[in-house]
């Protein structure tokens, strides 16, 4: 499949998605939006892909929303059509049964920010600054009002939301928005080793792991049909074999 914004490299095991408006800073227009979703379908099919490694081509991870195309929006109808697309891209996002880390290599504003948050793991450079803006121009961030207080708390959401300022990397760090900050030169390296990382645990753990805590799975008997149906698994077999004859396990994904 070719994308006319977004890059789609798979390289054993994980797939880089890479946002490629570096002209724009990587703004999300709708056809952005659109392939992003589409992506996200191609790697979810794949079995061969373990990890999604989602990063900003040049000096930013993402601006947020393309004011000029927003700017083409020509009524409530319009609006109501954009927004459900844009959406359904946060959903495949979301909903992605696979372990998702964003790279963020500059700014995240706005839609940048906001993915960020729906990733699994975020691992940022230095120079990395996050922030909800939308506000200072008369909009909202309806992803981050519902997800960013359960990530850094009442009271940092609403200060990061209603003030629109920047946090940088040290302090989304601190406050739990994203789980490590590295130099610049370092992300790439360091986004790899993590995905390395998570693909020595079973597909299937890692899947009922993000079930689990994305609350796809909140009642007890629920917990317990997951996990007889992983200890049914050949996988997890295969692990517990492994780890008898110390050696690393081949994870078959079912």
């Amino acid at each position: 499949m070719e994308f006319k914004h977004i890059v789609y490299e798979k390289k054993d095991g994980v797939v880089w998605l890479t946002l490629n408006r570096p002209e724009v800073l990587n703004a999300l227009n709708r056809v952005m939006w659109r392939e992003l979703a589409q992506a996200m379908d191609l790697a979810e099919k794949d079995d061969q892909v373990r990890v999604v490694i989602i990063t900003g081509a040049g000096r930013a991870f993402c601006a947020g929303d393309d004011i000029n195309d927003l700017a083409t929006i020509k009524d409530a109808f319009d609006a109501k059509a954009y927004f459900k697309e844009i959406a359904g891209a946060v959903r495949k996002v979301e909903e992605f049964r696979k372990p998702i880390i964003a790279a963020v290599n500059g700014i995240a504003y706005g839609g940048g920010c906001e993915i960020t948050m729906v990733c699994d793991i975020a691992i940022a450079s230095e120079n990395s600054r996050f922030a909800q803006p939308e506000g200072k121009i008369g909009a909202w961030p309806p992803l981050a009002a519902v997800r960013l207080p359960s990530i850094v708390g009442k009271a940092k959401a609403m200060e990061i939301m209603l003030t629109g300022e920047p946090v940088d990397a040290k302090e989304a760090e601190r406050i739990g928005l994203i789980n490590k900050v590295v130099p610049p030169e370092k992300l790439k390296d360091a986004a790899m080793e993590t995905a390395k990382k998570i693909m020595r645990v079973a597909p299937l753990s890692a899947e009922l792991i993000k079930t689990t805590v994305n609350k796809k799975i909140q009642d007890m008997e629920s917990v317990i049909d997951a996990t007889a149906m992983l200890f049914s698994s050949e996988d997890l077999r295969e692990g517990a074999i492994a780890f008898l004859e110390k050696k690393q396990p081949v994870w078959k994904g079912k």
